[in-house]
């Protein structure tokens, strides 16, 4: 559920838009090429709808894992470099 929650968040308007609606126009029976009067050829808009959200959530998948990367990168370089922020004045 974190995950999901996580993809959510990184998504970008238009991919919540695409995530959202594409599954709906599955759904609904109104269709720009409908099955009824074209028979096979009626699937292929429901098909691009698919795809589009499929495609979507890889891409948002790919991103966020992208910036964890860069992140954890960035964290392991702040590590191994980052001196101490005081300097002992006494001498022992």
């Amino acid at each position: 559920m974190k995950k999901l929650r996580d993809l959510w968040h990184a998504a970008t308007l238009f991919e919540k838009l695409t995530l959202i609606l594409s599954p709906l126009y599955v759904l609904t029976p109104i269709d720009f090429i409908p099955e009824a009067i074209f028979g096979i050829f009626g699937l292929f808009d429901d098909a691009i709808a698919i795809g589009m959200f499929v495609w979507t959530i890889r891409n948002v998948q790919k991103r966020l894992e992208s910036e964890l990367n860069s992140q954890s990168r960035d964290i392991k370089k702040k590590q191994v470099t980052e001196e101490p922020d005081f300097i002992t004045p006494y001498c022992f």
